[in-house]
């Protein structure tokens, strides 16, 4: 019973050092011309207050990579995508402390005025 208690916890402790976790991501838009083309970008992401947590990045379902024992990282992450994609930072039990999308936005084309506007002279 003691250990049950401890083991509760101490996990209330470790999620409660990762709540405070911050984290910016930029861009957090993809803009292409056409929607066959791929957007590349390279995603700049800055998380801070980590503690002595451990957090994994991932990328669409798709782990992207692993931070342990840093209380604060910068990575550079080279984005190839043809739709919008989720990041999301998890942590050692698997639950999903921040979220994030990146959009796929297409450019829409500016409307040219057909014709001239009135003039009174």
């Amino acid at each position: 019973m003691i250990l049950r208690i401890i083991i509760v916890i101490a996990i209330c402790i470790a999620s409660f050092a990762v709540r405070g976790l911050d984290w910016e991501v930029t861009p957090t838009q993809c803009i292409v011309n056409s929607t066959d083309e791929l957007c590349q970008s390279d995603v700049l992401i800055n998380i801070s207050k980590m503690g002595k947590s451990a957090v994994c990045l991932y990328a669409d379902k798709n782990l992207v990579e692993c931070f342990e024992n840093q209380h604060a990282v910068t990575t550079r992450i080279p984005l190839q995508i043809s739709a919008k994609v989720i990041l999301e930072l998890i942590n050692e039990e698997g639950i999903v402390v921040k979220s994030l999308v990146i959009e796929y936005t297409l450019i829409k084309p500016k409307r040219r005025r057909v014709r001239l506007p009135w003039s009174v002279f």
